[in-house]
């Protein structure tokens, strides 16, 4: 067995969900529909990215 380096795996991201539809998402991790991370984003496209911090604004 060989081992890996850091960094080296990566998570399948199957599907992203705005936060409006997180009960959609639940449905399909229920239903057996979610292969991959459901990703939850909290702010939209044109918004930018979220990004972690201080919680300063």
């Amino acid at each position: 067995m060989s081992a890996r380096s850091p960094g080296s795996l990566r998570p399948a991201i199957g599907r992203r969900y705005p936060l409006a539809e997180v009960p959609d998402a639940l449905r399909d991790v229920a239903a057996g529909r979610a292969i991959g991370k459901l990703i939850i984003t909290i702010r939209d496209a044109e918004s930018g990215p979220a990004t972690g911090g201080t919680g300063s604004a």
